[in-house]
């Protein structure tokens, strides 16, 4: 009963059986709607937020090469490292956690949260966006924290921020 994801199609699996993601859910109940959206530009967005994922992973493991970084990809992972300062300070990284995809067994849904930092029994679900914000981003973390206290038990308490 291993659950899988296909990063190109953006799809959850559980043993053949399609499981819908957080994001899917919000989508078909019309409270993510990008339909009035030029594909090229969601497709810019995409690619952009996919290279601030990456680039934020590697920094994270010390892999990543500067030079490599594009000027719109870079001015976001500088927010980044900004923020991780920030957490610092508010002690929030006695445990950064690049979590699997997980699947709610209560609720049949799927996600990933880009990161869960700890701290004293509470946890901080972050997702990274690279876009403006939005209603739909509290949502989406909220799918997040219901998975994350079902898959961590013992937080009491939870925030969430993009």
């Amino acid at each position: 009963m291993k659950l899988t994801f296909d990063p190109e199609e953006h799809i959850y699996e559980r043993d053949g059986v399609r499981i819908p993601s957080v994001t899917e859910i919000l989508a078909a109940n019309g409270l993510s709607d990008f339909s009035n959206v030029p594909s090229d530009r969601l497709e810019y967005a995409r690619c952009l937020g996919n290279a601030v994922h990456c680039g934020a992973e590697l920094w994270e493991k010390g892999t990543l090469d500067p030079a490599s970084v594009d000027e719109p990809t870079k001015k976001r992972l500088d927010q980044w490292l900004l923020f991780l300062n920030s957490a610092k300070e508010k002690e929030w990284t006695e445990g950064v956690a690049l979590i699997e995809q997980t699947m709610s067994s209560v609720l049949g849904f799927a996600g990933k949260p880009d990161r869960i930092f700890y701290a004293r029994k509470r946890a901080v679900i972050i997702d990274i966006k690279t876009g403006a914000k939005s209603h739909a981003s509290e949502l989406q973390t909220a799918g997040y924290e219901i998975l994350v206290r079902e898959l961590y038990e013992p937080i009491k308490k939870v925030a969430r921020v993009c």
